[in-house]
This record gives C-alpha cells, structure tokens and sequence, in this order.
C-alpha cells in the first residue's frame, strides 16, 4: 500500500495529455528557434500532447534579441548586415546598397 500522496509511477498519466479526455488541447504560447533544433517540440507533441503553438509581436521579438539563436539564421540570408527588431518589426541591414528591408508580422 502506498503512502497517502505518493503516485504509482506505473499508472500516473501526464496531466496535459489528460486534456484531450476533455475536448482540450494545450497550445504553447511561445515559439523560438531552438524547440525545433533541439528537439523540444518534439518531446511536447509526443509527451505533453502539445496541438498547438501561437506568438505575437511582442513574444517574437523577445525571442530574435533575447540572445544569439537566430545570428547564424540571418548569416545564412545573402545580402544581410545585420538585424533589428523594434516596435513589432523586423529590420533588416541589406549589404547591397546600404538599405533596409521592413517585415511586420501580421497580428
């Protein structure tokens, strides 16, 4: 008999998987680079019964300069300097002639 408290690690179930018992899907609200290279959102569709993902301006900013993941992403692209984002867009430093190129996500 098991203590009060502690599961049975043979017949626990995942929560979020549980969901879908309920007409429910879990959707992540986040998306970066690094789930799909790691191997991350792999393990959330399989494991957690992840059905969706969705961001906004705000959260994909947060995730192009929160850090170096997408410099060698933007290296890869001819003719680009450098990046920034600002305000919900994307500008882009063109090599070429010293232009920029805009990219608003839609809402």
């Amino acid at each position: 008999m098991q203590p009060t408290g502690v599961l049975d690690t043979a017949k626990a179930t995942n929560p979020l998987k549980d969901l879908l018992k309920f007409g429910q899907s879990v959707w992540l609200d986040y998306i970066r680079r690094d789930l799909l290279t790691s191997g991350e959102l792999k393990r959330l569709i399989a494991e957690d019964g992840l059905r969706g993902m969705t961001s906004n301006p705000t959260i994909f900013e947060k995730a192009i300069t929160g850090g170096t993941l997408y410099d060698d992403l933007v290296r890869q692209w001819p003719h680009v300097r450098s990046y920034l984002f600002k305000d919900g867009r994307l500008f882009l430093s063109l090599m070429a002639d010293g232009g920029t190129l805009e990219f608003e996500p839609s809402p």
